[in-house]
Protein backbone atom coordinates (compact mmCIF):
# COMPACT_ATOMS: atom_id res chain seq x y z
CA UNK A 1 0.00 0.00 0.00
CA UNK A 2 1.61 3.22 -1.19
CA UNK A 3 0.81 6.93 -1.04
CA UNK A 4 -1.40 8.87 1.31
CA UNK A 5 -5.18 8.61 1.71
CA UNK A 6 -7.17 10.91 -0.55
CA UNK A 7 -10.14 13.01 0.40
CA UNK A 8 -12.39 10.37 -1.15
CA UNK A 9 -10.73 7.64 0.93
CA UNK A 10 -11.33 9.64 4.11
CA UNK A 11 -14.92 10.39 3.15
CA UNK A 12 -15.80 6.73 2.53
CA UNK A 13 -13.96 5.64 5.69
CA UNK A 14 -15.92 8.15 7.77
CA UNK A 15 -19.23 6.97 6.30
CA UNK A 16 -18.34 3.39 7.21
CA UNK A 17 -17.06 4.21 10.68
CA UNK A 18 -13.50 3.10 9.95
CA UNK A 19 -10.46 4.34 11.86
CA UNK A 20 -6.97 5.34 10.61
CA UNK A 21 -4.48 2.50 10.32
CA UNK A 22 -1.38 4.72 10.57
CA UNK A 23 -0.29 3.20 13.89
CA UNK A 24 -0.82 -0.32 12.61
CA UNK A 25 1.17 0.40 9.46
CA UNK A 26 4.00 1.76 11.59
CA UNK A 27 4.10 -1.55 13.44
CA UNK A 28 4.19 -3.35 10.11
CA UNK A 29 7.17 -1.30 8.93
CA UNK A 30 9.02 -2.25 12.13
CA UNK A 31 8.52 -5.98 11.57
CA UNK A 32 11.77 -6.62 9.70
CA UNK A 33 13.57 -8.15 12.72
CA UNK A 34 11.02 -10.96 12.87
CA UNK A 35 11.88 -12.24 9.39
CA UNK A 36 15.59 -11.89 10.10
CA UNK A 37 15.15 -13.83 13.33
CA UNK A 38 13.22 -16.57 11.57
CA UNK A 39 16.02 -16.99 9.02
CA UNK A 40 18.57 -17.18 11.83
CA UNK A 41 16.50 -19.88 13.54
CA UNK A 42 16.37 -21.97 10.37
CA UNK A 43 20.16 -21.72 10.00
CA UNK A 44 20.68 -22.58 13.67
CA UNK A 45 18.44 -25.63 13.39
CA UNK A 46 20.48 -26.84 10.44
CA UNK A 47 23.69 -26.31 12.41
CA UNK A 48 22.26 -28.27 15.33
CA UNK A 49 21.31 -31.14 13.06
CA UNK A 50 24.80 -31.20 11.53
CA UNK A 51 26.26 -31.25 15.06
CA UNK A 52 24.13 -34.28 15.90
CA UNK A 53 21.79 -32.47 18.29
CA UNK A 54 18.09 -33.15 18.63
CA UNK A 55 15.34 -30.95 20.15
CA UNK A 56 16.11 -32.30 23.62
CA UNK A 57 19.89 -31.79 23.50
CA UNK A 58 19.80 -28.29 22.03
CA UNK A 59 20.97 -25.83 24.73
CA UNK A 60 18.08 -24.30 26.72
CA UNK A 61 18.85 -20.75 25.60
CA UNK A 62 18.76 -21.86 21.97
CA UNK A 63 15.40 -23.53 22.55
CA UNK A 64 14.18 -20.23 23.99
CA UNK A 65 15.30 -18.48 20.80
CA UNK A 66 13.36 -20.98 18.70
CA UNK A 67 10.22 -20.57 20.79
CA UNK A 68 10.29 -16.77 20.91
CA UNK A 69 10.98 -16.51 17.19
CA UNK A 70 8.05 -18.80 16.46
CA UNK A 71 5.63 -16.80 18.58
CA UNK A 72 6.74 -13.53 17.01
CA UNK A 73 6.38 -15.00 13.51
CA UNK A 74 2.84 -16.32 14.04
CA UNK A 75 1.62 -13.07 15.60
CA UNK A 76 3.21 -10.97 12.88
CA UNK A 77 1.72 -13.18 10.17
CA UNK A 78 -1.75 -12.78 11.65
CA UNK A 79 -1.51 -9.02 12.05
CA UNK A 80 -0.26 -8.50 8.50
CA UNK A 81 -2.89 -10.78 7.00
CA UNK A 82 -5.69 -8.97 8.85
CA UNK A 83 -4.57 -5.64 7.41
CA UNK A 84 -4.10 -6.99 3.89
CA UNK A 85 -7.44 -8.80 3.93
CA UNK A 86 -9.26 -5.63 4.93
CA UNK A 87 -7.60 -3.64 2.16
CA UNK A 88 -8.58 -6.33 -0.34
CA UNK A 89 -12.16 -6.39 0.89
CA UNK A 90 -12.58 -2.59 0.79
CA UNK A 91 -10.13 -1.04 -1.70
CA UNK A 92 -11.88 2.34 -1.39
CA UNK A 93 -10.46 2.86 2.12
CA UNK A 94 -6.73 2.13 2.12
CA UNK A 95 -5.08 3.39 5.31
CA UNK A 96 -8.36 2.77 7.21
CA UNK A 97 -9.83 -0.31 8.91
CA UNK A 98 -12.97 -1.10 10.94
CA UNK A 99 -12.52 -0.58 14.71
CA UNK A 100 -12.86 -4.30 15.44
CA UNK A 101 -10.10 -5.07 12.95
CA UNK A 102 -7.87 -2.41 14.48
CA UNK A 103 -8.41 -3.89 17.95
CA UNK A 104 -7.57 -7.41 16.79
CA UNK A 105 -4.48 -6.29 14.88
CA UNK A 106 -3.23 -4.40 17.94
CA UNK A 107 -3.64 -7.56 20.02
CA UNK A 108 -1.35 -9.32 17.58
CA UNK A 109 1.15 -6.47 17.25
CA UNK A 110 1.73 -5.65 20.91
CA UNK A 111 3.43 -8.92 22.03
CA UNK A 112 5.70 -9.21 18.98
CA UNK A 113 8.39 -6.80 20.12
CA UNK A 114 8.61 -8.53 23.51
CA UNK A 115 9.09 -11.96 21.89
CA UNK A 116 11.77 -10.59 19.56
CA UNK A 117 13.51 -8.92 22.51
CA UNK A 118 13.55 -12.20 24.46
CA UNK A 119 14.93 -14.08 21.46
CA UNK A 120 17.78 -11.58 21.07
CA UNK A 121 18.56 -11.79 24.79
CA UNK A 122 18.67 -15.59 24.56
CA UNK A 123 21.04 -15.36 21.59
CA UNK A 124 23.38 -13.14 23.61
CA UNK A 125 23.25 -15.04 26.91
CA UNK A 126 23.78 -18.85 26.97
CA UNK A 127 22.31 -18.91 30.49
CA UNK A 128 19.18 -16.94 29.58
CA UNK A 129 15.88 -18.04 31.12
CA UNK A 130 12.47 -16.92 29.92
CA UNK A 131 10.73 -14.38 32.14
CA UNK A 132 7.22 -15.51 31.12
CA UNK A 133 5.32 -18.75 31.38
CA UNK A 134 5.23 -20.86 28.22
CA UNK A 135 3.60 -22.10 26.14
CA UNK A 136 1.76 -18.82 25.55
CA UNK A 137 -1.87 -18.56 24.47
CA UNK A 138 -2.91 -16.98 21.18
CA UNK A 139 -4.50 -13.51 21.69
CA UNK A 140 -7.54 -14.00 19.47
CA UNK A 141 -10.48 -11.61 19.63
CA UNK A 142 -13.88 -13.24 19.11
CA UNK A 143 -16.00 -11.28 16.63
CA UNK A 144 -19.67 -12.05 16.06
CA UNK A 145 -20.62 -12.24 13.27
CA UNK A 146 -17.30 -12.97 11.61
CA UNK A 147 -16.56 -10.39 8.88
CA UNK A 148 -15.65 -11.91 5.48
CA UNK A 149 -12.31 -10.08 5.59
CA UNK A 150 -11.45 -11.74 8.91
CA UNK A 151 -12.11 -15.18 7.47
CA UNK A 152 -9.92 -14.31 4.49
CA UNK A 153 -7.16 -13.22 6.89
CA UNK A 154 -7.47 -16.35 9.00
CA UNK A 155 -7.23 -18.64 5.99
CA UNK A 156 -4.18 -16.87 4.55
CA UNK A 157 -2.43 -16.83 7.92
CA UNK A 158 -3.35 -20.45 8.59
CA UNK A 159 -1.71 -21.63 5.36
CA UNK A 160 1.49 -19.71 6.02
CA UNK A 161 1.77 -20.85 9.64
CA UNK A 162 0.95 -24.44 8.66
CA UNK A 163 3.75 -24.50 6.08
CA UNK A 164 6.31 -23.15 8.54
CA UNK A 165 5.14 -25.54 11.26
CA UNK A 166 5.76 -28.46 8.93
CA UNK A 167 9.28 -27.21 8.29
CA UNK A 168 9.93 -26.80 12.03
CA UNK A 169 8.76 -30.36 12.70
CA UNK A 170 11.40 -31.73 10.34
CA UNK A 171 13.89 -31.13 13.16
CA UNK A 172 12.13 -33.76 15.24
CA UNK A 173 13.68 -37.25 15.08
CA UNK A 174 12.27 -39.60 12.44
CA UNK A 175 12.66 -42.60 14.76
CA UNK A 176 11.16 -42.65 18.27
CA UNK A 177 13.61 -41.84 21.07
CA UNK A 178 14.56 -44.65 23.42
CA UNK A 179 13.44 -42.82 26.53
CA UNK A 180 9.75 -43.27 27.32
CA UNK A 181 9.35 -39.65 28.40
CA UNK A 182 10.65 -38.39 25.09
CA UNK A 183 8.45 -40.84 23.20
CA UNK A 184 5.37 -39.44 24.91
CA UNK A 185 6.40 -35.88 24.15
CA UNK A 186 7.11 -36.66 20.51
CA UNK A 187 3.84 -38.55 20.08
CA UNK A 188 1.80 -35.72 21.56
CA UNK A 189 3.48 -33.16 19.30
CA UNK A 190 2.70 -35.27 16.25
CA UNK A 191 -0.87 -35.80 17.43
CA UNK A 192 -1.33 -32.06 17.82
CA UNK A 193 0.02 -31.49 14.32
CA UNK A 194 -2.37 -34.06 12.86
CA UNK A 195 -5.30 -32.37 14.58
CA UNK A 196 -4.24 -28.94 13.35
CA UNK A 197 -3.91 -30.22 9.80
CA UNK A 198 -7.37 -31.79 9.94
CA UNK A 199 -8.97 -28.61 11.23
CA UNK A 200 -7.14 -26.48 8.68
CA UNK A 201 -8.29 -28.64 5.81
CA UNK A 202 -11.86 -28.63 7.05
CA UNK A 203 -11.81 -24.83 7.26
CA UNK A 204 -10.57 -24.66 3.68
CA UNK A 205 -13.12 -27.17 2.44
CA UNK A 206 -15.98 -25.21 4.00
CA UNK A 207 -15.08 -22.06 2.08
CA UNK A 208 -16.43 -21.76 -1.42
CA UNK A 209 -16.42 -18.69 -3.64
CA UNK A 210 -18.83 -16.86 -1.33
CA UNK A 211 -19.86 -18.90 1.73
CA UNK A 212 -23.12 -18.04 3.48
CA UNK A 213 -22.77 -16.45 6.95
CA UNK A 214 -23.45 -19.71 8.82
CA UNK A 215 -20.74 -21.54 6.89
CA UNK A 216 -18.39 -18.60 7.25
CA UNK A 217 -18.79 -18.73 11.04
CA UNK A 218 -18.03 -22.44 11.14
CA UNK A 219 -15.03 -22.07 8.83
CA UNK A 220 -13.71 -19.24 10.97
CA UNK A 221 -14.02 -21.34 14.12
CA UNK A 222 -12.01 -24.16 12.55
CA UNK A 223 -9.41 -21.78 11.15
CA UNK A 224 -8.93 -20.11 14.56
CA UNK A 225 -8.66 -23.52 16.20
CA UNK A 226 -6.07 -24.67 13.66
CA UNK A 227 -3.95 -21.54 14.10
CA UNK A 228 -4.11 -21.79 17.90
CA UNK A 229 -3.00 -25.41 17.72
CA UNK A 230 -0.17 -24.53 15.34
CA UNK A 231 0.88 -21.70 17.66
CA UNK A 232 1.10 -24.18 20.51
CA UNK A 233 2.71 -26.80 18.28
CA UNK A 234 5.58 -24.53 17.31
CA UNK A 235 6.33 -23.85 20.95
CA UNK A 236 6.34 -27.53 21.87
CA UNK A 237 8.46 -28.39 18.84
CA UNK A 238 10.94 -25.70 19.91
CA UNK A 239 11.16 -27.20 23.39
CA UNK A 240 9.61 -30.69 23.63
CA UNK A 241 10.24 -30.75 27.37
CA UNK A 242 7.26 -28.43 27.74
CA UNK A 243 5.04 -31.44 27.11
CA UNK A 244 5.07 -34.41 29.42
CA UNK A 245 2.99 -37.47 30.13
CA UNK A 246 -0.32 -36.98 32.01
CA UNK A 247 -0.38 -37.71 35.71
CA UNK A 248 -1.05 -41.27 36.77
CA UNK A 249 -2.92 -42.39 39.84
CA UNK A 250 -6.19 -43.79 41.10
CA UNK A 251 -9.56 -42.57 39.85
CA UNK A 252 -10.06 -40.74 43.15
CA UNK A 253 -6.71 -39.01 42.84
CA UNK A 254 -7.48 -37.94 39.28
CA UNK A 255 -10.86 -36.58 40.36
CA UNK A 256 -9.19 -34.62 43.15
CA UNK A 257 -6.61 -33.23 40.72
CA UNK A 258 -9.32 -32.21 38.27
CA UNK A 259 -11.17 -30.39 41.03
CA UNK A 260 -8.02 -28.49 41.90
CA UNK A 261 -6.90 -27.67 38.37
CA UNK A 262 -10.22 -27.01 36.62
CA UNK A 263 -12.25 -24.39 38.51
CA UNK A 264 -15.88 -23.55 37.83
CA UNK A 265 -15.03 -21.44 34.80
CA UNK A 266 -14.01 -24.52 32.83
CA UNK A 267 -16.62 -25.91 30.41
CA UNK A 268 -18.97 -28.18 32.41
CA UNK A 269 -20.17 -31.50 31.09
CA UNK A 270 -23.70 -30.13 31.04
CA UNK A 271 -22.68 -27.67 28.36
CA UNK A 272 -22.71 -30.46 25.83
CA UNK A 273 -19.24 -31.93 26.29
CA UNK A 274 -19.16 -34.87 28.72
CA UNK A 275 -15.49 -35.33 27.89
CA UNK A 276 -14.70 -32.05 29.61
CA UNK A 277 -15.08 -33.77 32.97
CA UNK A 278 -12.94 -36.78 32.18
CA UNK A 279 -10.53 -35.92 29.37
CA UNK A 280 -6.84 -36.68 29.96
CA UNK A 281 -4.57 -33.72 30.65
CA UNK A 282 -1.46 -32.68 28.78
CA UNK A 283 0.79 -31.22 31.44
CA UNK A 284 3.21 -28.45 30.59
CA UNK A 285 6.47 -27.60 32.30
CA UNK A 286 6.78 -23.83 32.61
CA UNK A 287 9.97 -21.81 32.77
CA UNK A 288 9.03 -19.52 35.67
CA UNK A 289 8.36 -20.57 39.21
CA UNK A 290 5.27 -18.43 39.64
CA UNK A 291 3.47 -20.37 36.92
CA UNK A 292 4.85 -23.83 37.56
CA UNK A 293 2.22 -26.51 37.32
CA UNK A 294 0.20 -25.02 34.48
CA UNK A 295 -1.90 -27.65 32.79
CA UNK A 296 -3.70 -28.10 29.53
CA UNK A 297 -6.93 -30.07 29.91
CA UNK A 298 -8.21 -31.21 26.54
CA UNK A 299 -11.82 -32.16 25.92
CA UNK A 300 -13.22 -33.30 22.61
CA UNK A 301 -13.31 -29.88 20.95
CA UNK A 302 -11.92 -27.44 23.45
CA UNK A 303 -8.67 -26.79 25.26
CA UNK A 304 -8.60 -24.97 28.56
CA UNK A 305 -5.36 -23.60 30.04
CA UNK A 306 -5.50 -23.69 33.82
CA UNK A 307 -3.18 -23.31 36.76
CA UNK A 308 -2.28 -20.45 39.07
CA UNK A 309 -3.08 -17.95 36.34
CA UNK A 310 -6.72 -17.19 35.42
CA UNK A 311 -8.41 -19.58 33.02
CA UNK A 312 -7.03 -19.19 29.53
CA UNK A 313 -8.76 -20.51 26.46
CA UNK A 314 -6.34 -21.72 23.83
CA UNK A 315 -8.92 -22.60 21.23
CA UNK A 316 -12.41 -23.96 20.70
CA UNK A 317 -14.50 -25.06 17.77
CA UNK A 318 -17.91 -23.88 18.92
CA UNK A 319 -18.84 -20.69 20.70
CA UNK A 320 -20.92 -22.64 23.23
CA UNK A 321 -18.01 -24.77 24.38
CA UNK A 322 -15.75 -22.41 26.27
CA UNK A 323 -16.08 -19.30 28.39
CA UNK A 324 -13.51 -16.86 29.70
CA UNK A 325 -12.58 -16.58 33.34
CA UNK A 326 -13.18 -12.84 33.55
CA UNK A 327 -16.57 -12.31 31.94
CA UNK A 328 -18.11 -15.78 32.08
CA UNK A 329 -19.14 -15.26 28.47
CA UNK A 330 -19.07 -18.40 26.36
CA UNK A 331 -16.63 -17.71 23.56
CA UNK A 332 -13.18 -18.39 22.16
CA UNK A 333 -10.66 -16.16 23.90
CA UNK A 334 -7.10 -15.64 25.05
CA UNK A 335 -5.94 -14.81 28.57
CA UNK A 336 -8.66 -12.67 30.26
Amino acid sequence: MAGKPTGWNRFVAKLQGEVPAAELEAFRRASGPVLELLEQVERRRLECRIDGLDPWTVPPATRAVFLCAWNAFVLQTLRNEYLDADYRAEPRTPHFVPPVTAEQVLRFYEPVEAWVNRALQAQANPEYQLDVGVPAALPVLQVEPLPPAHLDALLHAMRSVRDHAGAALEFLPATPPKERKKQVQLNRIRQLYASAQARARYAEDLCGADPVPEVRERAGEHARAAIAQLYLLGQLASDPELAREPERGTAAQREKARGRLAPATAPPAAAGHPAAASAPALHLVTRTGRTEGQTIIEAEEAVVFTGRLPIEILFSLRLSQVRTGRTGRWCSASRP
